[in-house]
């Protein structure tokens, strides 16, 4: 999804910024988009103070910060194109869209769109090397692969 999201962005604007809920996604996305190798594309990564579970239960509630964080990214950041980051934020670029001189796409509509763009074609696709998780329990380590069980 976040992937997805960044490449469709990269696709539609020279530089791109990640809007979403929760203080502390701010530096796991920015060490993602370098990861993914985007950095120099990357305009802004803006959070605001709802996370996105208390957004998605009011999401209301949310709708005025994102868009001004969003119109932020344009005027203040010069992105071309914002992404709204997160499940909890689907459906709501498509609402924010019109208080918004950017697109804003939505990262579960750019994962969609590409996981169906992927199923249809006959190519294999890769992604770059794994990241390592840092700080999982020792069962969820097992499970994701990163160690091996005892």
């Amino acid at each position: 999804m976040a992937e997805a999201s960044c490449l469709e962005a990269c696709n539609r604007g020279r530089r791109f910024a990640i809007v979403t809920g929760g203080a502390l996604w701010g530096p796991m996305l920015t060490e993602f988009v370098v990861w993914l190798g985007l950095a120099a594309r990357l305009a802004a990564i803006r959070t605001i103070a709802p996370t996105g579970d208390r957004i998605a239960r009011d999401p209301e509630a949310a709708l005025a910060e994102l868009a001004a964080a969003c119109t932020a990214c344009a005027v203040e950041d010069r992105a071309d194109v914002v992404i709204l980051g997160g499940a909890a934020l689907a459906g709501l670029a498509a609402r924010i869209q019109p208080s918004v001189p950017i697109p804003v796409l939505c990262s579960v509509e750019a994962g969609t769109r590409a996981a169906i763009a992927a199923a249809g074609s006959n190519r294999r696709v890769t992604s770059p090397h794994a990241l390592d998780s840092i700080g999982l329990s020792p069962d969820l380590a097992v499970l994701l692969g990163q160690t091996k069980s005892k």
